[in-house]
């Protein structure tokens, strides 16, 4: 039988990781989870107990009660205590919670206990394994004659720098919610703010996540659809005046969220530049008939399609003439990989040429005013044409 702690191992409170808890995080958590015989199958309160402590604390902050914990149930010496004091940061924050629950009055089963005690001998073996590392690495260096060097900066991504540049932002309007739950009075324009602080476009939807859950958060105390909320928020909940001011920002907050990021969006599209390819690569893929014996026709260059209105090819493989005839929206014609684009379907068609050498001859003769009915008085079933160039395809006419 595992001993229950039934003594504090300092006086002192836990270390609070954060520099201040808001005073919304206090309601909305509520205070430390406290158990009575039976609640350790709760898994409802288990989650909410393990989310507290989870985001309060970090292992290092609980050292003291993960230490008193194991010299009480595990017999740990000195040594092991120090072992998990070098590798702290390797205890898993989910065992520590486990702990502060017993030592709450929670009840822990025996894979509980298990993983406590696997998670305590894996902090201590990776601080060996981590010693082990040190003294190699320092007899190497023994063995050398180093220049002693400047320490280097930790590396920090770029990433990492815009985080940290919106959590400061946000870190103000989090101020804002403090003082309305304070009942002072707030006064910033939150689109304002963050144009003057150039709040980065890549974490606005982030900040609509954050300030959305919290809304939840509010509302599901209101509603009464979690306990646990409800008794965090209770305070808030019996103010109608703060409570519907919380609500009010919010409100604020998501719609000028919006309004900056639907702006900013479009400045960035304003000010970026269409990259100018030149006409010469836009048809370096397509791969076309150059001429036909055959028929006694050649292509043209098919360089002369970017920008045309009209383009006439035909396939000596089906005997098909085809016209592409530019869209009004989409148009003028241009080329994409081995394809014809910008062409409308609706005037676009192709028929089976019976006589093709007699009608071709007649074709290349034909004047723009010959044309525009040219295809329409072939005695031939209409088809309309896909847009792909091939190597059976003589590229004709462009107009």
């Amino acid at each position: 039988m595992v001993t229950r702690i039934t003594k504090k191992p300092t006086s002192k409170k836990p270390t609070k990781t954060r520099a201040a808890i808001s005073i919304l995080d206090k309601k909305y958590l509520g205070e430390e989870p406290q158990w009575s015989v039976g609640e350790e199958n709760n898994r409802e309160k288990l989650a909410w107990a393990l989310n507290y402590y989870n985001y309060l604390y970090k292992s290092r902050d609980l050292l003291d009660e993960i230490a008193f914990y194991a010299q009480t149930n595990f017999s740990a010496t000195k040594e092991d205590i120090r072992k998990l004091s070098s590798a702290i940061s390797y205890f898993p924050i989910t065992a520590a919670s486990l702990i502060m629950c017993n030592k709450r009055g929670m009840h822990l089963s025996e894979d509980r206990l298990s993983f406590i005690k696997e998670s305590f001998n894996a902090t201590i073996t990776k601080k060996v394994e981590d010693d082990s590392i040190e003294e190699t690495d320092k007899s190497v260096k023994e063995d050398k004659t180093v220049q002693q060097e400047e320490p280097k900066k930790p590396d920090v991504s770029i990433q990492d720098r815009i985080k940290s540049k919106a959590n400061a932002i946000l870190g103000a309007i989090e101020g804002d919610i403090d003082d309305i739950v304070s009942g002072k009075t707030v006064t910033r324009n939150v689109y304002d703010f963050l144009i003057t602080q150039k709040f980065p476009v890549a974490q606005i939807n982030r900040a609509k996540e954050i300030f959305a859950t919290e809304l939840d958060f509010l509302v599901s105390a209101k509603n009464k659809t979690d306990e646990s909320l409800t008794e965090g928020y209770k305070n808030i909940i019996k103010n109608k005046n703060i409570y519907q001011r919380l609500i009010d920002y919010y409100g604020k907050i998501a719609t000028e969220l919006e309004m900056y990021q639907t702006s900013q969006k479009a400045a960035q599209k304003a000010a970026r530049r269409p990259k100018i390819i030149s006409k010469d690569k836009l048809v370096s893929g397509i791969k076309y008939q150059k001429d036909s014996k055959e028929y006694k026709i050649a292509s043209i260059n098919p360089v002369d399609i970017i920008g045309a209105k009209e383009l006439w090819c035909f396939d000596t493989k089906t005997r098909k003439l085809i016209k592409y005839v530019a869209d009004k929206l989409t148009g003028p014609l241009s080329v994409k990989g081995t394809c014809i684009v910008g062409f409308s379907e609706a005037e676009s068609s192709a028929k089976t040429l019976r006589k093709p050498i007699d009608q071709l001859s007649t074709f290349m003769k034909a004047t723009k005013v010959a044309l525009r009915t040219f295809l329409k008085d072939i005695n031939a079933v209409e088809v309309k044409p896909n847009g792909r160039i091939n190597i059976n395809i003589v590229l004709l006419k462009v107009l």
